[in-house]
């Protein structure tokens, strides 16, 4: 074996000798073609590699690629991907840290340590990297400086900081035009609103050999630049270069770009005949039936979906929306099991909020805690309680209408976030249902209220502004304190966060989804305006008086805070949603009206709209 292995390294070094590009004395050692001869249950030919190695370099000690090569060798030669190990991981940190520390200014030593170094410690690598080149310590290569520089632009990348992905991958594209080739590069000026940049690359630098997934990402972007003669072009030369990779909903939605439905639904009808994802392709035909086909054709895709079992529309949603949509297509017997479920599901909302309104109901009796002086003090009942708490369930459903995905996502196993089935826009319309219903039976809980809840009846309107400012700014200035704390004690990350740390991150996609659906006007009149009046009506008004009834304030106040700070859903946040209750419940007792905490309100959800908008 280390004859055979002996006369192999010999012609593999006397053959590319010949072929080299590069300044190594021996690039005949890449450790790409022993891997070639070499496999994990191999030990004893890895052993005579890297003996072969040692020899080599105990005579020329400064030949820096190939030690490279031999940290490549030990690295990939018999790393087990299915375990995800290497046996001989001490032997390659061992040797990468002798290249690393030996050679910290070396331009091939600094492009291979940016292959093996992540997140913001690539940083570091660039400032060695500026420093060599700056002093000069070594001849730098274009190459190797766009290397490197890329390696950044992608740390960047993918850290969604686009502003400095964008500088650093200009000047790789500097020294290397290669780089522009990239999908990376055009989807950097995609981020930045610089659109005809990013399609202008897409297309002048497009090379037709490349494989079909990098071709796809490429088409997927134009796509999204709405560059969709382009994009065609490229799907089909996809299919010329591989007739099983799958572009059918891609082009679909670019037929559907050109109003040319019947085209785009034979897309959709091929993915239809598939054995896998065959619940997303009939799901995807009838949502395109249901907005660019007659009933029958509706009707027709939606059986074929159904046909795969009760869980595919469980609540009946997707029937509802076709009846809408075409009231007079037949129904089967087994449709209306799904409208069945829902009426249950409404009567199931109504029993729901009996789990924590009959004790507070037991609490106030039994320990005589409900007094006539407190009923006279307080507007609200527990039936008011009751109706808001089933008009946040009933809220919810009718949110769900729009994107039934959300729930049928715990029934089946339907990919629901495919393109295809999912658009901001139907995400968009569900948020806009949930406030407008459940802002709509908040605001009906005025009735037969006294307007002047709304108001303030216990101080002047300046002492009402003065207070609120300041509660205001000590409340942000806490919050922001809190989630700098948790941060550095508990390490989470800044993403679970947002922009202003007492308005969740779903909220905050939500919000953006609405902006681009609606325009920045009206989502600020629902987000900043309408959500205030009728959260704190609710929860100031409503819960807080029908609780203060019977436990007395301050339980009242902790038990609507506790409430409202589960309501907005972001287990780091539920501190600071904490506060936020308390503080507006204190200012609705000592002010005698909503409007302090409404105010407050309004200037917290303004001020995180107002940042999130300048985010996008």
């Amino acid at each position: 074996m280390k004859t055979v292995l002996t006369t192999i390294y010999l012609l593999l070094l006397c053959t590319f000798s010949l072929a080299s590009v590069n300044d190594s004395i021996n690039p005949g050692l890449n450790h790409e073609y022993f891997l070639k001869i070499i496999n994990n249950s191999q030990t004893s030919i890895f052993n005579e590699v890297i003996d072969q190695y040692d020899a080599y370099l105990a005579e020329h000690p400064d030949d820096i690629l190939v030690r490279i090569e031999k940290c490549k060798f030990v690295d990939y030669a018999m790393y087990d991907d299915y375990g995800e190990y290497n046996p001989n991981q001490e032997l390659y940190d061992q040797l990468s840290e002798e290249l690393f520390t030996t050679y910290p200014y070396h331009p091939d030593v600094l492009a291979y340590e940016c292959t093996q170094t992540w997140g913001e410690d690539i940083l570091e690598v660039l400032e060695r990297a500026k420093t060599s080149i700056k002093d000069e310590m070594y001849p730098w290569s274009d190459q190797n400086i766009a290397y490197v520089y890329f390696q950044v632009a992608e740390y960047y990348y993918y850290d969604d900081d686009f502003t400095n992905a964008y500088a650093n991958a200009l000047i790789a594209g500097g020294h290397d035009t290669t780089y522009f080739s990239t999908v990376i590069y055009p989807d950097i000026l995609f981020q930045l609103d610089r659109n005809e940049e990013a399609g202008k690359m897409l297309i002048e630098h497009l090379d037709t050999s490349a494989d079909a997934w990098e071709l796809t990402q490429r088409a997927e972007l134009l796509l999204n630049l709405e560059k969709f003669d382009e994009a065609f072009r490229i799907y089909n030369l996809i299919a010329e270069k591989d007739s099983d990779y799958n572009n059918n909903s891609e082009l679909a939605k670019i037929m559907n770009n050109y109003n040319r439905f019947t085209e785009a639904r034979s897309y959709l009808l091929k993915d239809t005949s598939k054995a896998w994802g065959k619940s997303e392709s009939l799901l995807a035909l009838f949502t395109h039936d249901l907005l660019h086909h007659g009933g029958d054709t509706a009707l027709t895709s939606y059986n074929a979906y159904r046909d795969l079992g009760y869980t595919s529309d469980p609540v009946g949603f997707y029937r509802l929306k076709l009846f809408f949509s075409h009231p007079l297509q037949a129904w089967k017997a087994r449709d209306f099991l799904g409208v069945l479920t829902m009426l249950l599901s409404f009567i199931l909302i109504l029993l729901i909020p009996s789990i924590w309104i009959l004790p507070i109901y037991f609490v106030g009796h039994h320990w005589r805690k409900i007094t006539p002086e407190r009923v006279k003090s307080t507007d609200w009942g527990l039936k008011s309680f009751w109706i808001a708490s089933a008009a946040y369930f009933l809220a919810s459903i009718i949110g769900l209408s729009a994107t039934p995905e959300y729930l049928y996502s715990y029934f089946n196993d339907t990919n629901y976030l495919s393109d295809s089935i999912y658009s901001v826009d139907e995400e968009s319309k569900s948020t806009l249902l949930f406030i407008l219903s459940f802002g709509a039976i908040g605001i009906s809980m005025l009735y037969k209220v006294n307007y002047k809840v709304l108001l303030y009846r216990f101080w002047s309107f300046w002492k009402c502004f003065g207070i609120t400012a300041a509660l205001f700014t000590g409340f942000k200035l806490a919050s922001v304190i809190y989630v700098v704390i948790l941060m550095v004690t508990l390490k989470v990350p800044a993403s679970d966060f947002t922009f202003i740390p007492d308005l969740s991150l779903s909220a905050i996609v939500d919000v953006n989804n609405m902006i681009q659906s609606y325009g920045f006007g009206m989502t600020f009149l629902l987000v900043s305006v309408f959500v205030p009046i009728y959260e704190e009506i609710i929860f100031r008004g409503v819960i807080l008086d029908a609780c203060s009834r019977y436990l007395g304030f301050r339980w009242a106040n902790f038990l609507q805070a506790t409430l409202f700070a589960f309501v907005h859903g972001n287990l780091y946040l539920i501190p600071v949603y904490l506060g936020f209750g308390l503080l507006t419940g204190m200012l609705k007792k000592q002010s005698g009206g909503l409007l302090s905490g409404i105010a407050f309100h309004i200037v917290n959800n303004a001020l995180a709209l107002f940042i999130a908008y300048a985010k996008m």
